[in-house]
């Protein structure tokens, strides 16, 4: 049996049309999965919306539990309201969240999502943090997956990427996909996970 663990919200809220997708490639539908995610969680630790600090609880219960494969993306929640303006800060809290997983799964395969890009919208905030997420994230990420041996998903560019092409995959925030978004993501996540379940 596979298990499967989302930790994005994003990701997390898919997880069934994931699920539904994969059994439709594949003979193994011997799987399951686990949803992770929180919304507006930060991979940065000691801050209100820390993941791993979370009242919730899902960073603990998702350590707890048997899986095999893990989905983490975090990074536009971190870049919100400057965070990043020292990345070294992201970069080592997210390499110690993955290192917990590891310390109790060794064997778990681990795959890093990009997150989508961030589209001008009606919030002065975009503008803001659109930079972060738009040109640092992505090569943050790809070095973090480098370092810790870690799989990639590329959520960024599937979705428009750094120029910015896919701007009716997103609703009126320019953050958060719409269901054509959505389906692009699981869909893409679907593709990368399925060799990996045969």
């Amino acid at each position: 049996m596979v298990a499967l663990v989302a930790i994005s919200q994003e990701l997390a809220t898919l997880l069934d049309c994931i699920k539904s997708i994969l059994q439709s490639m594949s003979t193994n539908d011997t799987f399951t999965v686990f949803n992770a995610g929180l919304g507006g969680a930060t991979a940065l630790e000691n801050i209100p919306n820390s993941y791993r600090n979370s009242d919730y609880h899902k960073y603990t219960l998702s350590v707890a539990n048997t899986f095999s494969i893990l989905i983490i993306q975090f990074g536009t929640n971190d870049a919100a309201r400057n965070r990043m303006a020292d990345e070294s800060f992201f970069i080592n809290d997210y390499e110690n969240l993955i290192q917990s997983y590891r310390d109790v799964h060794p064997n778990l395969i681990i795959f890093l999502s990009i997150p989508p890009p961030v589209y001008l919208g009606p919030q002065p905030i975009n503008k803001i943090y659109s930079i972060a997420v738009n040109e640092r994230l992505p090569n943050i990420i790809k070095s973090i997956s480098v370092e810790t041996n870690c799989r990639l998903i590329d959520v960024f560019n599937v979705l428009g990427g750094k120029k910015l092409t896919k701007r009716e995959c997103f609703i009126e925030d320019g953050v958060h996909p719409n269901d054509v978004g959505y389906n692009l993501i699981a869909e893409t996540v679907a593709v990368r996970l399925h060799p990996f379940l045969l």
